[in-house]
């Protein structure tokens, strides 16, 4: 939990504007539960952006997982509560998500190999044989995967590396209009749009918006064809 409060606390600082180390953290906590309450809120609006964006023609109600989230910036919780679909998560914070949650949780994270082919590398052997396999699982079930920024480039390469995929992806960002990095994660998403957009054998489309006290943004990318470019291998 450390580490991923440590995480959190780092975007709730540039939210505020506030320059300050982990080591105070208690001094901002009611500051910081209110900043959980907006990002709550947000969330519930963000998903209803998503639902807006998707084609139910490719998007089935039980296939899509959330990487790299935990307790506090997940929108899976939100989109189990307030839609039809069932989503999972993924994520090296998945112990921060109470299994009551109503939503199915599994320790792992997207990796890329020597031969730049993308796993979900699992951190025991135990998790490798009963947590969702590549195969048949994200081949055949889970077809819409998801994330959302703020993101180090470091953090968000293996995500878009599966723009060779067939698989429909959502990357986005949401938060209150008076959180101070508002432009820059907007920014970061309208960057990686108009890179991903010159990816020829995919549909890119971008909507961005506010509802309420929240701004929000998503990228959708989802094959123009049918075919297999290059899928997720199995656990290594």
């Amino acid at each position: 939990m450390n580490k991923y409060l440590f995480k959190v606390f780092e975007e709730f600082k540039k939210a505020y504007g506030i320059k300050d180390t982990f080591d105070n953290f208690s001094k901002y906590q009611d500051l910081f539960e209110n900043w959980v309450i907006s990002k709550r809120n947000a969330a519930t609006n963000y998903v209803q952006l998503f639902d807006y964006m998707e084609n139910y023609e490719e998007i089935q109600t039980h296939t899509m997982a959330e990487f790299g989230k935990g307790i506090y910036d997940t929108i899976a919780i939100e989109m189990a509560n307030n839609t039809n679909h069932e989503p999972i998560v993924i994520s090296p914070f998945a112990e921060t998500i109470k299994r009551d949650s109503g939503i199915e949780v599994f320790t792992g994270e997207l990796a890329v190999c020597d031969d730049d082919d993308v796993i979900v590398k699992y951190p025991t052997q135990e998790e490798y044989y009963t947590n969702p396999n590549c195969h048949p699982i994200f081949n055949d079930e889970i077809g819409t995967l998801m994330t959302q920024v703020p993101y180090s480039e470091e953090e968000l390469y293996p995500f878009l590396k599966l723009i060779y995929s067939y698989k429909t992806l959502f990357i986005g960002t949401y938060g209150s209009l008076s959180d101070k990095d508002r432009e820059e994660n907007l920014k970061r998403i309208q960057n990686l749009y108009q890179e991903l957009c010159d990816v020829s054998y995919r549909d890119v489309n971008f909507c961005s918006e506010t509802q309420g006290n929240s701004y929000l943004s998503a990228i959708k990318i989802s094959s123009k064809e049918k075919v297999l470019k290059k899928t997720l291998s199995l656990h290594r």
